[in-house]
C-alpha cells in the first residue's frame, strides 16, 4: 500500500494533490460543521474540527498561489485559461486572409463544376500554404504543433485536388482540406472575415455528408447539393490572436 501511494503522489502532480484537497476538504468541512451544528446543537467547535478548518485554509491558500504548469498562480491559470491569448503580428493576419480568399476561390471554382479551374486554384493556395510562416506560434508549442499538422494535411490534400482527374476525387479532397482549413482557423481564432462552417447531409451520398467554409450561407455550395446547412459559425468566439499594434 505504501509503495502504490508513494508512485500516486509521485506520478500527479501538486497542482492536481491541491485541487484534490481543496474540492474534498471543502465537502468534509461542510458536512463536519452540518452534523455539528444540526444534530449536536452545540457552537463549540470540536478539536478535529478546527484541524480540518486550519487544513483547509492551508490547501486554499495552495490551490490559489501555488504555480501551475507553465507559469503563474492557480488563480491565473483559471483566469486565463490553459491558452493564453497570442499577440499575432499584421503579417500572420494577413497571412490567414490570404489563405482564406484563395480557398473560398477553389471552393467557388469547385462549385462551377470545371476540374481545370479547380485545379488552377488549388495550386494557387498550395503556394500560399507553402510560403505561411508560423514560426511565431512557437509561443504556443500545442498550437504550433496544431497547426504544422493541420498545413501539412492541406498539402497533401491540395496536391490530390491538382493531380487527380476525377471531378468527385477532386471534390472528396476539397472535403477533408476544408475540415484541415477550419482546424487551423478555429486555433488560431480567426476573426477577420466572418466565415461559416457549412454541411451539405449527401453531398457524397445518402448519410456521407460534405462540410465547406463559406462567407455567404446562401451560395451555391461545391458538391452540387440544395440541402446547405450552417453547423457554425467558426469566428463568434473569443479570438486568442490580437493585432500587435507595436
Amino acid at each position: 500500500m505504501r509503495t502504490a501511494a508513494f508512485i500516486f503522489a509521485k506520478t500527479l502532480p501538486l497542482r492536481s494533490i491541491s485541487e484534490f484537497l481543496f474540492y474534498g476538504l471543502s465537502g468534509i468541512t461542510l458536512l463536519m460543521l452540518v452534523i455539528r451544528f444540526t444534530l449536536y446543537r452545540s457552537r463549540r467547535l470540536h478539536p478535529w474540527i478546527a484541524g480540518v478548518l486550519i487544513l483547509y485554509l492551508l490547501t486554499t491558500l495552495l490551490y490559489f498561489y501555488y504555480p501551475a504548469p507553465g507559469g503563474g498562480s492557480g488563480k491565473d491559470k483559471q483566469d486565463t485559461g490553459n491558452h493564453p491569448a497570442i499577440r499575432a503580428s499584421s503579417r500572420l493576419i494577413l497571412s490567414l486572409d490570404s489563405l482564406v480568399d484563395a480557398y473560398t476561390g477553389l471552393v467557388d471554382e469547385a462549385a462551377r463544376d470545371i476540374p481545370g479551374n479547380m485545379e488552377q486554384s488549388g495550386q494557387q493556395l498550395l503556394a500560399l500554404v507553402n510560403r505561411f510562416d508560423i514560426e511565431e506560434l512557437l509561443q504556443d508549442t500545442l498550437l504550433y504543433d496544431s497547426v504544422d499538422q493541420s498545413l501539412g494535411n492541406m498539402e497533401s490534400e491540395l496536391a490530390a485536388i491538382i493531380a487527380d482527374p476525377d471531378l468527385a476525387e477532386k471534390k472528396a479532397s476539397l472535403n477533408m482540406l476544408s475540415g484541415e482549413f477550419r482546424s487551423i482557423l478555429q486555433a488560431t481564432g480567426y476573426k477577420q472575415k466572418p466565415l461559416y462552417w457549412l454541411q451539405s447531409a449527401a453531398a457524397f451520398g445518402p448519410e456521407h455528408p460534405g462540410y465547406w467554409l463559406s462567407a455567404d450561407p446562401r451560395k451555391k455550395g461545391p458538391y452540387g447539393q440544395p440541402d446547405t446547412k450552417i453547423i457554425e459559425r467558426i469566428n463568434e468566439k473569443d479570438r486568442r490572436l490580437s493585432t500587435n499594434t507595436k
